[in-house]
C-alpha cells in the first residue's frame, strides 16, 4: 500500500507538469507569428493598431491559461510537500526532475526571446500603442517567470526528500542516560565464560 501511494504521488505531478510546459511554450508563439508576418512585408511599415490589439488579446488568453496551470501544479506541489512533512514516503522519478530543470532552462531562453521580440515591436508601432505593448511585455515575462518558480519548487521537493533521508532521528531517554552516567562502572572479570558474563550483566542490569 505504501509503494502504491508513493507511485501515485510522483505520477500526479506529471500531467500537470506537461500541461504547464505546453502552455508556457505557446504563450510567446503569437509574438513570433506577428514578427514573421511583419517581416514578410519587408518591414516597410509599422504594425497596424488592430494587429497590436489582436496580439494583446491572443497572448493574454495564453497567460490566463498559463496562470491556471501554474496554480494547479503549485497545489499539487504543496500537497506533496505536506505528505513529506507528515512522514509519508514520496519518490519523484529522475525524468520528472530532469524535465523540470530542462523546462527552467528553456523558459529562461523564452524570456530572452520574448524580450527581444517585444523590443522589435515597440520600435515599429505608433506611440499610442506603446503603453499596451509595454504592459503586455511586463505581464508576459512575469507569467513565464512564475513557471520557472513553479518548476524550481519541484526540484525543491527532491532536495527535501534527500535532506529527510540524510536526517537521523535519535530518541533519547534523558532519565535513563542520567542514571547510567551516575552509576558506578562494573567490570566483568576477564576469566568469565560467555554464559557467566551474560548472567553477570543480567544480574547488574536495572
Amino acid at each position: 500500500m505504501k509503494n502504491t501511494t508513493t507511485t501515485v504521488v510522483g505520477l500526479a505531478l506529471v500531467p500537470m507538469l506537461i500541461s504547464t510546459q505546453a502552455q508556457a511554450f505557446q504563450t510567446s508563439a503569437p509574438l513570433a507569428r506577428m514578427i514573421e508576418e511583419w517581416g514578410s512585408t519587408g518591414g516597410a511599415r509599422t504594425f497596424p493598431k488592430k494587429s497590436v490589439a489582436a496580439l494583446d488579446a491572443s497572448i493574454r488568453e495564453h497567460l490566463y491559461a498559463l496562470t491556471h496551470q501554474c496554480e494547479e501544479l503549485d497545489k499539487a506541489i504543496a500537497e506533496t510537500l505536506n505528505k513529506i512533512n507528515c512522514g509519508e514516503d514520496v519518490v519523484l522519478s529522475h525524468s520528472l526532475i530532469s524535465n523540470s530543470n530542462s523546462t527552467i532552462s528553456t523558459i529562461k531562453e523564452s524570456i530572452q526571446f520574448a524580450d527581444e521580440l517585444f523590443e522589435d515591436i515597440l520600435c515599429n508601432i505608433p506611440s499610442r500603442s506603446q503603453a499596451t505593448i509595454k504592459r503586455l511585455k511586463h505581464d508576459t515575462i512575469s507569467g513565464l517567470q512564475e513557471v520557472i518558480k513553479t518548476m524550481s519548487n519541484i526540484v525543491h521537493i527532491q532536495e527535501k526528500i534527500k535532506d529527510r533521508e540524510m536526517m537521523a532521528i535519535v530518541v533519547i531517554d534523558k532519565n535513563r542516560v542520567e542514571m547510567v552516567l551516575a552509576s558506578e562502572r562494573i567490570q566483568a572479570p576477564r576469566s568469565m565464560s560467555r554464559e557467566e558474563k551474560r548472567k553477570f550483566i543480567l544480574q547488574h542490569a536495572s
